[in-house]
């Protein structure tokens, strides 16, 4: 069997070292193209030359985060392949593309940057789940997910590991509660007065470094998220208006603003969600 020995790296924003102050990562602004851009590059960087010394052979990176265009490309290593926005945490560009990923890149392991909680979670920094103005919860065989334990059980339907992921101390959390050996790094902190710590950006760099490269010499000894079939899906939403225009996949059933759904096969289960949810971008909910 040929050996799998590339990485790929799948980047949201929230999580990222260095940012407390929304704007950092809000993709119309001037502190977002400035800095905050930056601050993402740099943890991307950090895992993928930890994945490289560990013996990775290629690095690839998913941009999950809002357009997609969240990294300085100046200072982006080289060794980093941009895969197409959201191409594999999501079914924008088919389920066919998010299968020739996972199935034909020799993907080792996943690892998760710039990461935040489930929408229900009141203590983490930026706790929303896809789309925090839309939806208020997603489960999975009656255990609420987030986008976490989602991107990793498509990773672990290809019986590909997530191995580490980086971001506040809520959303780290979160990931080992799905992930048994996942390794962590906490950038940062929500404290109870809505202030948020954080980390030396330094510091952060290099515990990403050191976790990536220790966890992908390890990836075999980390086991991929998988859920138990048949699986039960439940989707609710925040808001009522026009919900009568959203068009459903076939199987789900849609009582207000709830929407449940069975299937056998996770990634089918999986694609229904955002079949549903990209229909509602075309509609006002």
């Amino acid at each position: 069997m040929k050996s799998k020995n590339n990485l790929l790296i799948i980047a949201d924003m929230e999580g990222t070292m260095g940012i407390a102050d929304m704007r950092l990562q809000n993709g119309s602004s001037e502190e977002w193209e400035v800095y905050g851009r930056k601050l993402l590059t740099k943890e991307i960087n950090s895992a993928a030359a930890g994945a490289i010394a560990a013996g990775a052979k290629k690095i690839y990176l998913c941009d999950a985060h809002n357009s997609g265009k969240n990294t300085d490309d100046k200072y982006l290593m080289h060794i980093v392949n941009k895969l197409l926005p959201h191409s594999c945490n999501s079914n924008m560009h088919t389920l066919d593309t998010v299968k020739d990923i996972y199935q034909n890149y020799d993907i080792g392991a996943v690892v998760l940057i710039g990461f935040h909680p489930m929408e229900s979670n009141k203590i983490g920094f930026a706790s929303h789940t896809v789309d925090g103005g839309k939806n208020k919860k997603v489960t999975i065989n009656s255990t609420e997910v987030g986008e976490i334990a989602m991107i990793a059980g498509v990773a672990g339907y290809f019986n590909i590991p997530t191995i580490a992921i980086s971001g506040d101390t809520e959303a780290i959390k979160e990931a080992k509660k799905f992930i048994k050996g996942i390794h962590g790094i906490a950038t940062k902190e929500k404290l109870k007065d809505g202030r948020v710590a954080l980390r030396n950006l330094g510091e952060c760099e290099m515990e990403i470094f050191k976790s990536v490269k220790t966890s992908f010499s390890n990836r075999k000894k980390i086991k991929p998220l998988t859920f138990q079939t048949p699986l039960q899906f439940e989707y609710i939403l925040k808001k009522t208006k026009n919900i009568s225009k959203l068009k459903l996949p076939k199987g789900v059933k849609r009582t207000g603003l709830k929407m449940k759904w069975s299937d056998s096969d996770y990634l089918a289960a999986w694609d229904k969600f955002w079949s549903i949810y990209m229909n509602l971008m075309f509609i006002d909910i």
